[in-house]
C-alpha cells in the first residue's frame, strides 16, 4: 500500500505498531509522497484500528540513517524553491498552502492519541529532526549525527522543530545555537540538552523495549496522559505552525538567496 514506509502491526507484541521509513537509496530523504503516506497512516489507517493500538515506534530501515531530511530532488520541493512568474500575492498563497500541506503529517503525529516512540540512528538532518520532535519519546543511537539543517539551505525550519525544540530541550541558548548555525551534534549532546531521553547502542531495540513497557498499561490512561501532556506543553502548536507558514510564504520568494545557500552547502559537502 505504501512505497516510502513499512508498517508492522502487533510487533513484537500486541498493541505495538512499528512504522519504518524505507527509502534506503535516498537515505530516507522525505518527499511529498512520504509525508502524505505518514498522514494517511496516522489520520486514517490508525484511526480505524485505534482500539488495538497502544503505542507506535517510528524507526528507520537502516541503522546508518534515520533521515537525511527533505528530498531536495522532489519536484514539489524544487517548485517551492524555484523562481516564479506569478504575482507576489499568488505566489505567497501557493507557498503557504504547500507549507501547510507539508506540516499536516507532523501535526497528525503530534496529535495522535497514543504515545509515539522515535528511534534515531545515524544521520538525522532537517526534516528528520522535525519528525523526531513531533514524537513523544526520542531514543538516540550512540553513533547518531544530528542537525537542524534548514538554515544551511537558506530557509527557516517551518515543519515543527522551531516550535518543538524550545519545549523539549532544557537549554534555550543551545536550541538557538543549533538553529542559527545548523551544525551537527552527536548523541551525548542530544541527551545532555534534553532532545533525547536516552542513548543506546541499538536505538530501535531500546525504543521497542520502551514500547513494551507502555503497552502494559491501560489504553484510556495512555490516551488521557498524551492529551494532557500535549495540553500542558504544546499549547499554541497550530498557531505557531501557521505563523511560520505565513513567514516562509513571503521569504521563500527570495529564490536567489536560497540558491546561494544551496550552492554553498553543496560545495562544503564536497570538501
Amino acid at each position: 500500500m505504501f512505497e516510502d514506509i513499512e508498517v508492522k502491526y502487533n510487533e513484537p507484541s500486541a498493541g505495538i505498531v512499528q512504522v519504518i521509513l524505507n527509502r534506503p537509496k535516498k537515505l530516507n530523504a522525505m518527499r511529498m509522497q512520504t509525508l502524505m503516506e505518514l498522514q494517511t497512516l496516522f489520520e486514517s489507517d490508525f484511526k480505524k484500528r485505534l482500539t488495538e493500538i497502544k503505542t507506535v515506534v517510528l524507526a528507520s530501515c537502516s541503522p546508518n540513517f534515520f533521515s537525511s531530511g527533505l528530498d531536495l530532488s522532489c519536484p514539489s520541493v524544487i517548485e517551492l524553491m524555484s523562481p516564479s512568474s506569478e504575482s507576489p500575492a499568488s505566489r505567497s498563497d501557493f507557498l503557504r498552502e504547500t507549507i501547510l500541506k507539508l506540516q499536516k503529517p507532523l501535526l497528525s503525529i503530534a496529535n495522535f492519541p497514543r504515545p509515539v516512540n522515535c528511534a534515531i540512528s545515524g544521520v538525522c538532518f532537517g526534516l528528520g529532526i522535525d519528525l523526531a520532535c513531533a514524537c513523544d519519546i526520542r531514543v538516540v543511537a550512540n553513533t547518531a549525527i544530528l542537525s537542524v539543517r534548514e538554515v544551511k539551505i537558506g530557509i527557516c525550519a517551518d515543519l515543527g522543530s522551531l516550535f518543538f525544540l524550545p519545549r523539549v530541550c532544557g537549554n534555550d541558548s543551545w536550541v538557538r545555537e543549533m538553529s542559527f548555525t545548523g551544525r551537527t551534534f552527536g548523541a551525548d549532546e542530544a541527551l545532555r540538552f534534553g532532545f533525547a531521553s536516552s542513548v543506546s547502542e541499538d536505538a530501535h531495540r531500546s525504543a521497542l523495549q520502551t514500547a513494551e513497557e507502555i503497552a502494559c498499561n491501560e489504553t484510556a490512561a495512555l490516551e488521557g496522559t498524551k492529551e494532557n501532556l500535549n495540553f500542558a506543553s504544546r499549547d499554541r502548536m497550530c498557531e505557531s505552525f501557521d505563523y511560520v507558514a505565513v513567514w516562509n510564504s513571503i521569504k521563500l520568494q527570495d529564490t536567489e538567496a536560497i540558491a546561494r545557500a544551496l550552492s554553498s552547502s553543496r560545495k562544503k559537502s564536497r570538501l
